[in-house]
């Protein structure tokens, strides 16, 4: 049994280290957010090695996963991390936090509650105002992210298939393929 094994069979501090990496990534985001500008003076040198921290331990999570379980549940298990938060999270937005936010000014429409999550319940963010709600702003900017991230999930699981499941040069090898062809394109 490797290290890597051992470390995903039994319960392991990562999950903790993640959470502190993600709230320290939320905290850096939050300054753009809030309109400050494009960088925050006091959490820009941790966000330079939380944002790769973060991503490290993750896809290390997630190689474990995809390793133990089938394809097909594999995606499953993403599918359902991702997607029950996600419309929740619309939901709650379009039908309490957008109508709440005319108290100071500007107008809700049900229409347009509705089409907010429907629009954008793929991952994909089409409809990012709400009517004339919060001076125009849009909710939830950073949920753009999700589409990307449940696209490398997608090419994670195929990666990790069949062969590469055994032979680290093989994934290491179409990773970099991969990377190339996107760089290329990009």
């Amino acid at each position: 049994m490797t290290v890597a094994e051992a470390l995903l069979r039994r319960p392991n501090g990562l999950n903790l280290v993640r959470l502190g990496l993600a709230s320290l990534v939320i905290a850096l985001h939050t300054w753009t957010v809030a309109g400050e500008g494009l960088h925050s003076p006091y959490y820009e040198p941790l966000g330079k090695w939380a944002v790769p921290g973060f991503f490290c331990v993750s896809g290390f999570l997630i190689a474990g996963s995809r390793m133990r379980l089938s394809l097909g549940r594999f995606w499953w298990h993403r599918a359902l991390r991702i997607f029950p938060a996600y419309l929740v999270c619309l939901v709650v937005v379009a039908f309490a936090l957008a109508p709440l936010s005319t108290l100071g000014g500007g107008s809700w429409a049900a229409d347009s509650a509705v089409g907010y999550v429907t629009h954008n319940a793929t991952l994909v963010q089409v409809q990012l105002g709400i009517g004339a709600t919060a001076e125009g702003q849009v909710w939830n900017g950073s949920l753009w992210t999700l589409s990307f991230e449940f696209a490398a999930y997608i090419i994670a699981g195929l990666l990790l298939t069949g062969a590469s499941r055994t032979q680290a040069t093989v994934v290491v090898g179409t990773l970099f393929v991969c990377l190339s062809v996107g760089n290329v394109w990009a």
